[in-house]
């Protein structure tokens, strides 16, 4: 696999850290990660993403600790797109350039960078 898609939602929606008297906010994350203001996206610990993000599956946490997969990953490049366009287009390109296996929250930490947009 040459490229992994990641389909975003156009707004998402940042709950209120009601402790630190934040207020809730709606983001758009294609801008957030176009101006380098967002640099890692979360996908669930689910047989899906493990078959796209990994070469070896069954990862098992034996520790609470964050688990480094980086040297498991099937794919360097990431593509990220606001829900289903016609020809993937406009997205942005990315290089992956980590894989965090979070046990106590059981999900994968992608990081990426050197990120542009292609709109043609």
């Amino acid at each position: 696999m040459d490229k992994i898609i990641f389909n975003l939602k156009r707004l998402w929606l940042i709950p209120a850290d009601y402790h630190a008297g934040e207020t809730s906010k709606i983001v758009n994350l294609y801008e957030e990660i176009k101006a380098g203001r967002k640099t890692s996206e979360w996908r669930n610990f689910s047989p899906y993403w493990q078959r796209r993000l990994l070469f070896c599956s069954g990862l098992k946490a034996l520790s609470k600790k964050p688990i480094d997969c980086t040297k498991d990953l099937k794919s360097s490049k990431a593509w990220f797109v606001v829900g289903y366009p016609k020809g993937n287009l406009p997205r942005l390109e990315a290089d992956i350039v980590g894989l965090i296996y979070h046990p106590q929250s059981e999900q994968f930490e992608i990081k990426f960078a050197n990120v542009r947009e292609i709109i043609a």
